[in-house]
């Protein structure tokens, strides 16, 4: 075997451990955390004033955001079909720009609200950073980024994820 192979051989063969050991970081997470439970559910909660509701099923999904504001009763409801903003009970046409604004704000939070479920999505790109210790307890610590969109920046966080689902 010459060296060549022998290099492309070794950088395979440790990428894939490295791949291994987020995956399953993340795998141990979401089974922590419920599992198979967020496939399907509906819950509703309340963040920064807004009222949320999220149903997922197998083949649909709505996520729904409800406040007051100087304008009056807003709904925002993102689903299969797309976004739309009511006021008061009526539709109010959107520009591209603030449809995608406001699609992209209530699709974070209820994103945010589901982790780690949602890290297996395609677009998560996952990466071990080692091992840290918070207050005596010891955390992996994994770099994500999101596969970037056409004319957006890939978004990145870094997530402390506790013992309870360490990876030996």
């Amino acid at each position: 075997m010459s060296f060549l192979s022998s290099l492309i051989m070794c950088v395979i063969v440790l990428g894939c451990s490295s791949w291994s050991r987020e995956q399953k970081v993340v795998d141990r997470a979401i089974e922590a955390h419920g599992g198979k439970q967020y496939r399907e559910v509906q819950i509703s909660f309340d963040f920064r004033d807004k009222h949320y509701t999220i149903l997922k099923t197998a083949d649909r999904f709505e996520y729904t955001r409800e406040f007051k504001d100087s304008t009056g009763l807003v709904l925002d409801v993102l689903n299969n079909k797309g976004f739309t903003r009511t006021i008061n009970g009526e539709e109010i046409s959107l520009t591209d720009e603030w449809r995608k604004a406001y699609s992209n704000s209530v699709n974070s939070v209820a994103y945010f609200m589901f982790l780690p479920y949602g890290l297996n999505d395609p677009a998560v790109i996952k990466e071990w950073k080692g091992e840290t210790e918070i207050d005596g307890q010891a955390y992996d610590v994994l770099k994500v980024s999101f596969l970037e969109e056409v004319g957006e920046r890939i978004s990145r966080m870094n997530l402390f994820i506790g013992s309870i689902v360490k990876v030996a």
